[in-house]
């Protein structure tokens, strides 16, 4: 299991866990990632198409969470990067709904996590728990 952050059209870290995917044949891989866009966007699936349907990360699964983000916590390159971004877009004429919303939804800090978007992994984990032990001899935690 991989975890980590989305932004901008890219996942953090995502180079190193692509380099070392040959490295666990035998295993199976899930990757799961937070992003500010909500999960209903349709840029995310386009996203997600983009860097898992590739032949190095065949049998990959792939997880999104939408999160949000706050400015209070961000560090001040991310804070200017991101006052630059909405003074841009808020520029722009003719917006489209989408750019509209997103205008909306970056000028403060939001937060839209709710649990509900990590039962599908915990459910995909569980059931390869279950797959794992019921090949063991002996009872063990699962991925041990």
């Amino acid at each position: 299991m991989f975890g980590s952050w989305a932004c901008a059209g890219s996942l953090s870290k995502l180079g190193w866990f692509r380099s070392h995917v040959s490295q666990w044949p035998d295993k199976k891989l899930m990757v799961f990632c937070v992003g500010a866009s909500p999960a209903n966007n349709p840029e995310i699936r386009q996203f997600l198409e983009k860097n898992f349907q590739t032949p190095d990360m065949e049998g990959v699964e792939a997880f999104y969470c939408p999160g949000g983000f706050r400015y209070e916590s961000m560090p001040l390159p991310s804070r200017l990067m991101m006052k630059m971004f909405t003074k841009a877009l808020g520029a722009k004429k003719d917006k489209t709904e989408a750019e509209q919303e997103m205008l909306k939804m970056v000028s403060s800090s939001y937060d839209i996590s709710d649990r509900k978007y990590i039962a599908p992994i915990l459910e995909r984990l569980q059931g390869q728990c279950a797959a794992e032990e019921m090949t063991t001899k002996e009872r063990k935690p699962c991925g041990m």
